[in-house]
C-alpha cells in the first residue's frame, strides 16, 4: 500500500526544484556575482532551510558569502544580510560554535560601518551573547558585559557556580545596561529591553524587582509614546499582572481600572482589549474576596459577549466559567452547577469529551454536587460517564460502568534524547479532580522545556488515586496525588517532571533510557522541588526555624525540646535517607532547589546554611550530618569538574587521574551513600548514574535487565579500570553478602558493613605501585592481581567487642593480645622489642616524617608511649596469676574466663591510662589481633581465622587478608602489619607473583 506524501511536501520539492533550475540559469546567463543570482541563491537556502535541509543550505550560504563581499564589499548591508542568513542555519541545526563565529564578523562589520552605539550593532552583541550561552561560555559573556561588574558587583560571583539563569539574568541585564549607555532610556530598543528584562524577573518569581521595572515603564511610555499607545497598555496589564501575583490587589485594581478608562477611550467599550482587561478587573476582585463587584462585573461581561458573538463563543465561555467560579465562592452551588454544566455542554461540543478543559469542567460539577450533599451522583458523573458523558451530564443511565478502555495507556517517546512533561490544568477547587496530559519534549540544553522537576520518595504505597490522564484514568499513589494537587495552579498550567508519571515504568528499556537521563532532567530544570510530605502543625515554624539559624538570628533562650521537635519536622523525613533523591538535588543549581512541606517552601541554600551554623541542637546532630554529609562531598567535586570542562587544557589526564579529581572520589561517594535506602537494590548503583556521568566517568549505563549480581560486578570493573587501583577490596566486608557474588566485589545492598572504611590514604605498603586492570572475556567471577604473599596467620586472638563499654571483657581481649606478642621472642624482624611493636600495632603510627600531617594532634596526646606504659602496666595486672594466660591456645578461651582475669585490671583504668584505653577500643573496635607464621604481627576484623594468609597487592596501600580456595583465593577483609605499612617488604613491580581473586567459598 503506497503512503501518502504530504501536499505541502509536494509544493517543497517543487519550490526547491524550481529555485536550483533559476539558479542555474541565473548562474549561466548573468554570472555567479550578479544580484539576481545571488538573491536566487538566498532564496534557495531558505527554502532549504524551512525543509530541514541545513547542511545544504550551510554549504550554499558559505558559496555565497565571498561572492557577495566580492561584489558589494565586506562591509556592505548586504554582506550582513548573508552573514545573518548563515548565522540563522547553523543556529537551527545546533551548531553553536559556528554560529557564534559568524555572529562575530558580523558584530565586526556592524561596529565598523554603523559603529559600536547604533541599536543594529547593540542586537547583533545580544545575538552573541545568546550564542555564547548554549556553549556554557560564561565568562565570555562576562567579558561582553563588563560594564555590569561596575554596577553590579554581585552579579560577577556567578563566574565560579555558573547555571544557566544566572548567564540568562546577565544578558537581559547587559543588554539593558549598554541599550540604556548608548540609547538613552527613553529609546524604544532600550524600553523593549526593559520589558524584556522584567518579564524573565516574573517568570522567575522575582516579582518585587519586575513590579518595579514595570511601574518604571509605565511612566516612560506615557512620557515618550503617550497614554493611548499600544505599548503603553501592554506594560500597565503586565504591571496588573505582577501586582496581582503579589497579592497587591488594591493596586492591581486600580492599575486595571486606569486602563480600562484608556483604552474604552481609545478603542471602544466594545472593542476586545477592552473586554479582555475587564476580564483581568474581575478576576483581580475575585481574589481580592470582593465576590460581589467581581459578579456584578463578570454577569455585565458575560451579556456583552454573548451579544457580541453567541453564547457558545470561546470568550463568552471564558467568562461564564468565571462567574460560575464567583456564584461558587458565594455558596449559591446549585446556580454554579447549572452553570458548570451549561459550559460541559458548550466545550463538548467543540472539543470532544476527552479534552482536559471538558473534564475539568467535568470535575466542577462534581465538586458543586458534593457540596449539596449528592456524593454519589457526583462520583457518577465524575468516573461512570465514560461511556457517554451526554449521559451522565442528563443523569439518565446512574448504572452505566467503567469501559475497558478507560485506562490510560502510554504512547513510546519517539524522539532522541527526550522525556514527558506533565502538563497540569488549574482549578480553584482543591478538591476537584486531577486533569493533566504528558507532552514529549526534548532535553535540549540550549533552549530546554520549561518544567520543575519533583524529588520526592515513593514509598510502599500502591497506585489507588485515580486521574485523568488525556481524558483516560491514571492511578498514582497517595503521595504523588497530594504532590500534584499542592503544585496545581489556580489559573496557569502546571509543568512538572515526576518520575512516576513521565516515565513508563512498564518498560524496562525507557526505564533504562530515562534513568540514564536523569542528569540532564534535573540539571535542566529551572525549578527543582525537594517535597517532604503533607504540612503539619509544627512545619511553619520549623521553616522559620531553620530560616532564622541561616540568618543567624536564632533564640538562645528558646525551649531546646521544641527546638529538636522542630528539627526533627524536617530532618527525619524519608526524603534525606533515600538514594535516589541525592543526585536529584546534586545535579541541579542550589539556587533553583527548594525544600516543600504542604504549601511551605525554604530555599536549598537557607537549609544548608542552617546545617551550617552548627547551631542546631546536639540530639539531631546526627541527622544534620547525613543530611548534609553527601552535598557538602559532592560540592568541590562539581566545582573542580565544571573548572576542568571550562578549562581542559590547564590539567591533563595524567593529572587528572594523580590528584583530587571527581573521578578519584566515585568509590568514596558510593561508599558514603551505601546507607541509604532503595526499593530495588540495583538503583544503589543506579541512582549515582547521574553524577557518574557529571564527572566524565567511564560507568556502564543503567540497565534493569541485569541482575544486581552482574550490576555490581560491572561497577567493579568498572571502578577498578577507572581508578587504576584495589581500593575496592576495603569495602567487600558485609554481613548478609549475596550468596553468588565475587568475593572481590562489595554488595552495595548489604548495609551491615563489617570493619568499616580504612583510614588508607597515607599508608603506603605498595610503594606507588598502581593495579593494571586485566579481566578474561568471559570470566566474570575472577580478578587477577599482582602482589605477594607475606605471611599466614598462625595465631588469631580473641576480637574486641563492637560497640558499647565492656570495660571487664575488653580488658581481658587486650590481655589475650599481649599474651599473643610474647609468642614473638626476642627482637621483631624490625630491630624493635616485642613491647615496643605491641604499641606500635595498636596505636599505628607513621614513622615517616611527611605523613605526620595525616595525624591529629589530640590523637598524639591521646595516645602517647607514657600514656601507654602506665595503661600496659593495668592490662598486665593479674596476667601472672591467671591459669588462663599460662595455658596454649588462649585465643579459644571463652568470654567469662577472660573476663574473670581481668576484673581487678578494670578498676584501674583511669587517668592518662583510661585515655589511652578509650581511644584505642573506639579505633579498634570489632578487630583482633594475629601473628603469622612469618613472624609478622598484625590486626583485622573479626572475620580472619587460621591458615588466612597475608598479602601485598599493587594498587593497594594497606596489606590484605585472603583465604585459600580450590582455584585462587577469597578477598576477608584489610589489615594492618607493623613493618610493611611504608613499603619495607614491598618487593617491586619485577618480583611479584599473579594472584587471583574468586567467587566466595
Amino acid at each position: 500500500m503506497a503512503t501518502a506524501v504530504p501536499g505541502a511536501l509536494i509544493r517543497g520539492d517543487e519550490e526547491k526544484n524550481k529555485l536550483m533550475q533559476t539558479l542555474e540559469s541565473k548562474i549561466q546567463s548573468l554570472g555567479h556575482e550578479h544580484d539576481e543570482t545571488l538573491t536566487t541563491m538566498h532564496n534557495l537556502a531558505f527554502v532549504l532551510t524551512c525543509r530541514n535541509e541545513h547542511e545544504e543550505a550551510r554549504m550554499l550560504l558559505e558559496r555565497a558569502l565571498p561572492l557577495v563581499e566580492k561584489a558589494h564589499d565586506r562591509y556592505s548591508s548586504r554582506t550582513i544580510y548573508t552573514l545573518s542568513c548563515l548565522t540563522a542555519v547553523l543556529r537551527r541545526d545546533g551548531k553553536f560554535a559556528e554560529a557564534e563565529n559568524t555572529l562575530w564578523q558580523t558584530l565586526e562589520i556592524k561596529t565598523s560601518l554603523l559603529g559600536e552605539a547604533h541599536p543594529e550593532t547593540l542586537e547583533t552583541t545580544e545575538d552573541l551573547a545568546w550564542m555564547l550561552y548554549p556553549q556554557r561560555k560564561y565568562e565570555e559573556i562576562l567579558e561582553i558585559y563588563s560594564d555590569l561588574k561596575e554596577q553590579d558587583l554581585d552579579m560577577f560571583h556567578l563566574i565560579n557556580d555558573p547555571n544557566r539563569l544566572d548567564a540568562e539574568e546577565i544578558i537581559h541585564r547587559g543588554s539593558l545596561l549598554q541599550r540604556t549607555k548608548f540609547l538613552g532610556e527613553e529609546h524604544p530598543e532600550t524600553l523593549r529591553s526593559k520589558r524584556k528584562l522584567a518579564s524573565w524577573l516574573d517568570s522567575k518569581c522575582r516579582r518585587t524587582k519586575a513590579e518595579t521595572l514595570y511601574r518604571d515603564l509605565v511612566t516612560l511610555r506615557m512620557k515618550v509614546q503617550w497614554k493611548d499607545h499600544k505599548d503603553t497598555f501592554e506594560d500597565m496589564n503586565n504591571l496588573a499582572s505582577v501586582l496581582g501575583e503579589q497579592r497587591k490587589y488594591h493596586d492591581a485594581e486600580k492599575v486595571l481600572r486606569d486602563l480600562v478608562s484608556l483604552q474604552e477611550v481609545s478603542l471602544g467599550k466594545e472593542h476586545h482589549e477592552v473586554l479582555k482587561t475587564t476580564g483581568a478587573l474581575a478576576r483581580v476582585l475575585l481574589n481580592s474576596g470582593r465576590l460581589g463587584a467581581a459578579e456584578e462585573t463578570l454577569r455585565q461581561l458575560v451579556a456583552l459577549k454573548s451579544q457580541l458573538h453567541g453564547e457558545e463563543h470561546p470568550e463568552t465561555i471564558e467568562s461564564l466559567d468565571e462567574l460560575a467560579i464567583v456564584v461558587s465562592e458565594q455558596q449559591n452551588y446549585a446556580e454554579a452547577e447549572r452553570f458548570f454544566r451549561q459550559l460541559t455542554q458548550f466545550r463538548l461540543q467543540s472539543l470532544g469529551r476527552d479534552n482536559p478543559e471538558v473534564l475539568t469542567t467535568l470535575s466542577y460539577v462534581a465538586v458543586m454536587l458534593q457540596k449539596q450533599g449528592n456524593h454519589d451522583e457526583a462520583e457518577h458523573v465524575l468516573y461512570k460517564q465514560r461511556i457517554s458523558t451526554e449521559e451522565a451530564l442528563k443523569n439518565e443511565d446512574p448504572e452505566i460502568s467503567p469501559s475497558g478502555s478507560d485506562a490510560f495507556a502510554y504512547q513510546p517517546l519517539t524522539l532522541p534524547k527526550s522525556t514527558r512533561i506533565l502538563k497540569i490544568y488549574p482549578s480553584r477547587y482543591k478538591t476537584a479532580a486531577l486533569v493533566c496530559e504528558l507532552t514529549e519534549e526534548v532535553l535540549n540544553s540550549s533552549k530546554p522545556p520549561s518544567y520543575a522537576a519533583i524529588s520526592y520518595t515513593w514509598g510502599s504505597q500502591a497506585p489507588s488515586r485515580r486521574i485523568f490522564c488525556h481524558g483516560k484514568t491514571l492511578l498514582v499513589t497517595e503521595n504523588c496525588e497530594a504532590i500534584l494537587r499542592q503544585f496545581r495552579r489556580t489559573d496557569k498550567i502546571s509543568y512538572l517532571w515526576i518520575d512516576a508519571i513521565c516515565i513508563n515504568q512498564n518498560v524496562v528499556q525507557e526505564r533504562n533510557d530515562q534513568v540514564a537521563m536523569m542528569e540532564d532532567i534535573y540539571r535542566l530544570a529551572e525549578v527543582v522541588t525537594v517535597w517532604l510530605g503533607a504540612a503539619t502543625d509544627f512545619t511553619e515554624e520549623a521553616f522559620d526555624y531553620f530560616k532564622s539559624l541561616a540568618e543567624n538570628q536564632y533564640n538562645l533562650d528558646s525551649d531546646t525540646e521544641k527546638l529538636v521537635l522542630l528539627s526533627k519536622e524536617i530532618l527525619e523525613q524519608p526524603w534525606f535517607t533515600r538514594m535516589w533523591t541525592i543526585q536529584e538535588v546534586a545535579m541541579a543549581s542550589p539556587k533553583v532547589v527548594y525544600l516543600c512541606r504542604g504549601n511551605k517552601m525554604m530555599r536549598w541554600e537557607t537549609f544548608m546554611q542552617a546545617l551550617a551554623s552548627r547551631k542546631l541542637d546536639p540530639g539531631v546532630s546526627y541527622l544534620a550530618n547525613s543530611a548534609a554529609q553527601i552535598f557538602n562531598r559532592l560540592r568541590p567535586l562539581f566545582e573542580s569538574a565544571r573548572e576542568s570542562s571550562r578549562r581542559p587544557g590547564i590539567v591533563s589526564p595524567q593529572m587528572l587521574l594523580n590528584s583530587f579529581t571527581p573521578l578519584r572520589e566515585i568509590l568514596n561517594i558510593i561508599v558514603e551513600v551505601r546507607g541509604k535506602l532503595a526499593t530495588d537494590v540495583r538503583d544503589k548503583v543506579f541512582a549515582l548514574h547521574g553524577i557518574f556521568k557529571a564527572f566524565d566517568a567511564r560507568f556502564p549505563a543503567p540497565d534493569y535487565s541485569k541482575s544486581a549480581r552482574q550490576v555490581f560486578c560491572d561497577t567493579a570493573k568498572a571502578i577498578i579500570e577507572q581508578d587504576e587501583c584495589l581500593h575496592i577490596l576495603y569495602h567487600v566486608s558485609s554481613k548478609n553478602r549475596m550468596p553468588d557474588l565475587p568475593s572481590w566485589v562489595p554488595d552495595w545492598g548489604d548495609t551491615d558493613v563489617v570493619d568499616g572504611n580504612p583510614v588508607f590514604s597515607f599508608w603506603g605498603a605498595t610503594r606507588d605501585s598502581v593495579h593494571r586492570a586485566h579481566f578474561e572475556a568471559g570470566d566474570g567471577n575472577t580478578l587477577p592481581t599482582a602482589g605477594k604473599v607475606i605471611g599466614k596467620i598462625i595465631t588469631r586472638a580473641t576480637a574486641l567487642s563492637v560497640g558499647g563499654n565492656q570495660n571487664d571483657c575488653d580488658v581481658a581481649v587486650f590481655q589475650d593480645w599481649m599474651r599473643c606478642c610474647q609468642n614473638i621472642n626476642g627482637i621483631y624482624f624490625t630491630g624493635e622489642p616485642t613491647d615496643e611493636v605491641f604499641y606500635k600495632t595498636l596505636v599505628q603510627l607513621p614513622t615517616t616524617e611527611r605523613l605526620d600531617v595525616f595525624i591529629s594532634e589530640s590523637y598524639r596526646e591521646k595516645v602517647r608511649h607514657e600514656s601507654y606504659e602506665e595503661w600496659a602496666k593495668v592490662i598486665k595486672c593479674g596476667m601472672e596469676s591467671s591459669a588462663i594466660f599460662q595455658t596454649p591456645g588462649i585465643a579459644q578461651a571463652g568470654a567469662s574466663e577472660l573476663t574473670t582475669s581481668a576484673t581487678s585490671a578494670t578498676a584501674l583504668l583511669n587517668g592518662a591510662a583510661g585515655v589511652f584505653h578509650d581511644t584505642i577500643r573506639e579505633m579498634l573496635s570489632g578487630k583482633s589481633l594475629f601473628l603469622t607464621d612469618t613472624r609478622y604481627i598484625g590486626i583485622a576484623g573479626d572475620a580472619i581465622r587460621k591458615e588466612d594468609v597475608v598479602a601485598l597487592l599493587s594498587g593497594l596501600e594497606m596489606p590484605i587478608i585472603l583465604r585459600p580456595t580450590e582455584n585462587g583465593y577469597k578477598v576477608v577483609t584489610w589489615a594492618y602489619v607493623h613493618g610493611v605499612m611504608e613499603g619495607e617488604m614491598w618487593p617491586g613491580m619485577d618480583h611479584l607473583d599473579i594472584i587471583l581473586l574468586t567467587l566466595i567459598d
